[in-house]
């Protein structure tokens, strides 16, 4: 049986490095923010102890789309039903940051792309069956506002109205919203090993997410083979005779997760800087010289 150990926090980033090698966990979970030190909760007030915030999540549970695929099931992941992933990310992405109207238009021909190329939603009668339900609740809802002669002309304007609403019906994202707003909610730590499949969690570039293969993301079973390899002589990527934390740091270099570190880092740098700028201004307002 697994054994959860909870409310741990350290103060640098050495301590938790010698926690980890001395407990050898076999997943990481990451919790909130706390009003207290977390190894500290029993020290303080019954109810005093209470989380304040956490990162903000998204999370896409991918057998939620089994109604909606035609390709594959369950867990498993086929590029047709990836189509889907990569349209949730470009909605929430663009959700997040706001975009243009070219990269709505993008967005639409996606949808499209998935809709009439990569799945037959008409597949079956049950499948047709929802398309049509969806069809006639569109209906009564233009049936019910044909009073309002503004919503009207507007939605007789759109001469795809209808198969744009069965998109976005198809292809929103489907987010599980207790992960989002609960603030006592465990997050997967980056690189998390998946207990199935053996693969790693990854960062995905937004940039680059047309050319992402989730099949080409690595193992655990690869990254220790490509350890395992031996180092080329002369190289800048050898073990070092230095700290623990250095040699790993050369190491993983050597492997397929190098790439998706350095992504996180620039991630983390980018968010460093933010946040350095919002204290700057803060305390410009504030006068704090």
């Amino acid at each position: 049986d697994d054994i959860y150990v909870r409310y741990q926090s350290f103060s640098t980033q050495s301590k938790l490095e010698e926690a980890m090698q001395k407990m050898d966990p076999y997943k990481i979970d990451i919790g909130a923010v706390y009003c207290h030190w977390p190894n500290q909760h029993n020290t303080v007030k019954s109810g005093s102890f209470q989380a304040l915030e956490k990162e903000l999540v998204f999370d896409i549970d991918m057998t939620d789309y089994n109604d909606v695929r035609s390709c594959c099931t369950a867990a498993d992941i086929c590029p047709k039903y990836w189509t889907l992933m990569t349209i949730a990310l470009c909605i929430l992405d663009r959700a997040l940051r706001g975009e243009s109207k070219e990269k709505k238009g993008d967005l639409i021909s996606r949808m499209h792309t998935f809709i009439l190329l990569g799945q037959d939603i008409l597949s079956s009668k049950e499948a047709a069956d929802k398309v049509l339900a969806l069809v006639k609740e569109l209906l009564h809802a233009c049936l019910a506002a044909i009073n309002n002669s503004t919503f009207y002309h507007q939605t007789t304007a759109k001469g795809h109205y209808f198969e744009k609403e069965i998109m976005w019906q198809y292809c929103y994202p489907w987010v599980d919203v207790n992960v989002s707003k609960g603030v006592n909610h465990l997050l997967k730590s980056p690189f998390s090993v998946h207990p199935k499949t053996g693969r790693i969690s990854v960062p995905i570039d937004l940039r680059e997410l047309d050319r992402f293969d989730p099949c080409d993301v690595p193992t655990i079973s690869l990254i220790c083979e490509e350890l395992d390899r031996p180092k080329t002589a002369g190289g800048r990527e050898g073990r070092t005779q230095g700290k623990a934390g250095e040699r790993w740091k050369r190491d993983y270099k050597r492997t397929s997760l190098g790439k998706y570190v350095k992504l996180l880092d620039e991630f983390l740098e980018g968010m460093a800087r933010s946040r350095k700028g919002e204290y700057l201004k803060k305390s410009d307002l504030q006068k704090d010289f």
